[in-house]
């Protein structure tokens, strides 16, 4: 059993694994009562169920187009993206994070050269010693 689901719960994900039809639908088992829940704060419950898709619908994902789409595989509701030279402004964060990567970069690649020296002089010691 999931963290969600009492033994008087089911998880039914048979609609799929993919957008807002996936969201799994926690229903009551009829079989058994769920113990030390009054009839009221089941209400709530399954009131709090039921309102669960919208209030994940109503999640800003980062775009700026319509309602998420249902299917992972249905086309953008975009027509034109924004690429122009104002989105992709660099920010003093990225240019510190871009100027710190380069220098890993190099500090890496100079780690390597020494590592490959040092096996080439490893190489030309054992090879004297035979």
């Amino acid at each position: 059993m999931s963290a969600l689901a009492s033994p008087s719960e089911t998880i039914d994900d048979s609609v799929g694994h993919h957008g807002v039809s996936s969201v799994f639908s926690v229903r009551r088992n009829p079989k058994h009562d769920v113990k030390g829940l009054t009839t009221e704060e089941l209400a709530a419950r399954n009131d709090l169920v039921l309102a669960l898709p919208a209030r994940i619908e109503a999640i800003p994902d980062g775009t700026a187009g319509g309602p998420k789409s249902t299917s992972a595989w249905a086309p953008s509701t975009m027509s034109h993206g924004r690429f122009d030279d104002d989105y992709f402004q660099e920010s003093h964060e990225s240019s510190q994070f871009r100027h710190e990567f380069e220098m890993r970069k190099i500090k890496q690649a100079g780690l390597d050269a020494l590592k490959n020296m040092a096996s080439d002089m490893n190489e030309s010691w054992t090879v004297k010693f035979l």
